[in-house]
């Protein structure tokens, strides 16, 4: 669901798009997969450009990523579980990053849900 995000740019149909016009993109672009789930693409891609610039560490050991910058993809991760709650990769990514930030009953209950869609995963 993710492949576009790990290999660093968004779909085609996200290129351009802004927070404000990514499920209008979505329905444009399906590619057979319900819109939801595009839409869901597109905001885990938003979410996941705000965290790109900060991929480096500095050289000093603090946390590369500002605090709004963890707001706005916690937001852009939230709005894709709205549009696709049972994609057990988003739940990971949420969890992800809600350890980063250092909220564990966040994290606790991604996980818990991504279990629930993964019962397999040892997560």
């Amino acid at each position: 669901m993710l492949a576009a995000a790990a290999a660093g740019s968004p779909p085609a149909s996200a290129q351009n798009a802004t927070s404000a016009d990514a499920p209008a993109a979505a329905a444009a672009d399906t590619d057979g997969r319900p819109a939801g789930a595009v839409a869901a693409d597109l905001w885990a891609n938003l979410a996941l450009d705000v965290l790109a610039p900060a991929a480096e560490a500095p050289a000093d050991g603090s946390d590369p990523v500002r605090e709004d910058q963890y707001v706005r993809a916690e937001v852009f991760l939230d709005l894709a579980l709205q549009q696709d709650p049972d994609a057990a990769d988003l739940w990971r990514l949420r969890a992800d990053l809600a350890r980063q930030r250092g909220d564990r009953p966040a994290e606790g209950r991604a996980l818990r849900r991504y279990v629930e869609l993964q019962p397999r995963d040892d997560a």
